[in-house]
């Protein structure tokens, strides 16, 4: 994809140049991407409340299609500048002549951040069943307990 995207461009962008789009993208690639897991987590936990919340994160961490559609929610914020403020920064942080570049690169950081972000979630869930006490110092969000 990104092959096709530099024969679109004309010029392939120099190393120095992709680094820096991707340490600009990264950071808003993650924010985005755990944003959205914890998100849909949430909103599976919620639409089942009966059921214990590691169902939810279990059931969210197992799914392709969810992985897929996070990862296309934040390529798409990442790109589209009518989706919102993110796109615009994107594009004003990069330079004019690389625009071209950016859905290749975006679909890039897009797929590693949502990987990442799923398997950050995986780690904190495995570390929360071998350890009851990983999260015990949370303040509890139950008014009753």
């Amino acid at each position: 994809r990104l092959a096709e995207a530099v024969r679109e461009a004309g010029k392939a962008p120099s190393s120095k140049e992709r680094t820096k789009i991707q340490h600009m993208l990264m950071p808003i690639a993650n924010h985005i991407a755990t944003r959205l897991l914890y998100t849909e987590v949430a909103e599976r936990a919620r639409s089942n409340p009966k059921a214990p919340g590691h169902q939810a994160m279990e059931h969210v961490l197992n799914s392709k299609k969810e992985l897929s559609e996070i990862e296309a929610t934040v390529k798409n914020k990442l790109v589209n500048v009518h989706s919102g403020s993110w796109a615009q920064e994107v594009y004003r942080k990069t330079p004019v002549k690389l625009h071209k570049l950016l859905p290749a690169l975006a679909t890039q950081a897009a797929h590693t951040s949502t990987v990442d972000a799923f398997n950050h979630l995986r780690k904190q869930m495995a570390l929360a069943e071998k350890n009851p006490n990983f999260m015990k110092h949370l303040p509890s969000t139950d008014p009753k307990a």
